[in-house]
């Protein structure tokens, strides 16, 4: 655990603000750019994933040792009562830490990996539209046209 002692919160939220902030400014520098709607948002896509990567390293080196919660490092012996306190603060304390990651991963992948993807394919939805076909009334004006002929009516 890398950054043992102290508080997860504190350590990730400055770089949940310069991440913000970064993004909005490069995002900003993105849409300034003449580009298609489409290629700018799989831009802001990309720097989407970049930033959600570091992020996610990050939460990586907060997560506790892996020996802290397996049976690896147990004692075979607990001799007094304060081995077993302390045998019992180490696994509550990688117990906590791996909760508050979790915590933190739903929250950033909620609201910033997934407001991401709804605003890559609500561009995606307005740019590439399926257009009606006006010579065919059987299917409501979308698809593709029927061929009276090739419909099996005589």
């Amino acid at each position: 655990m890398l950054f043992k002692g102290s508080s997860l919160s504190l350590v990730l939220l400055p770089l949940f603000v310069f991440l913000v902030v970064s993004v909005l400014f490069l995002r900003w520098r993105i849409q300034k750019r003449y580009l298609a709607p489409i290629e700018r948002a799989f831009k802001v896509f990309q720097l989407m994933g970049i930033a959600f990567a570091v992020f996610l390293a990050a939460l990586w080196f907060a997560l506790p040792n892996t020996p802290v919660l397996s049976t690896f490092g147990r004692p075979l012996e607990l001799n007094s009562l304060n081995e077993v306190l302390k045998y019992l603060q180490d696994y509550n304390d990688a117990l906590v830490r791996t909760t508050e990651v979790v915590h933190s991963f739903l929250f950033f992948f909620l609201f910033g990996f997934l407001f991401g993807i709804l605003e890559f394919f609500s561009v995606i939805r307005r740019e590439v539209r399926i257009q009606p076909h006006l010579s065919d009334s059987t299917s409501g004006g979308y698809g593709p046209p029927q061929n009276p002929e090739m419909s099996g009516s005589h």
